[in-house]
């Protein structure tokens, strides 16, 4: 349950977050603030907020599937043989990091 305080205050810090170029001190000052009481509100807001995600630690993995072709050829003993189907996971991560596992 929110205190009257809250409601008056959750909507400043939730304005602040959205902008990109302003700072903590700039905003609470525009507000007739001091920075330290203004910082107070942003952890009470951020406290509050955090007791209601439930972070597992996993993150979502969406397969972008994409079909290569399996090509039969003739191998040099008249037999059909199925060639490589280059089917590979790609895994990207942040920082450039790509790891890929043919299957």
């Amino acid at each position: 349950m929110k205190s009257r305080k809250q409601e008056l205050m959750f909507p400043h810090v939730e304005a602040w977050k959205k902008c990109d170029n302003i700072s903590q001190s700039d905003f609470a000052k525009a507000l007739g603030l001091s920075k330290s009481t203004f910082n107070y509100w942003i952890r009470k807001y951020d406290a509050l907020n955090a007791s209601e995600i439930t972070d597992t630690g996993f993150v979502e993995l969406i397969p972008k599937i994409e079909t290569n072709p399996v090509v039969l050829q003739k191998s040099s003993d008249s037999k059909n043989t199925e060639a490589a189907s280059n089917r590979e996971i790609k895994i990207s991560l942040p920082g450039g990091v790509n790891i890929t596992i043919n299957i």
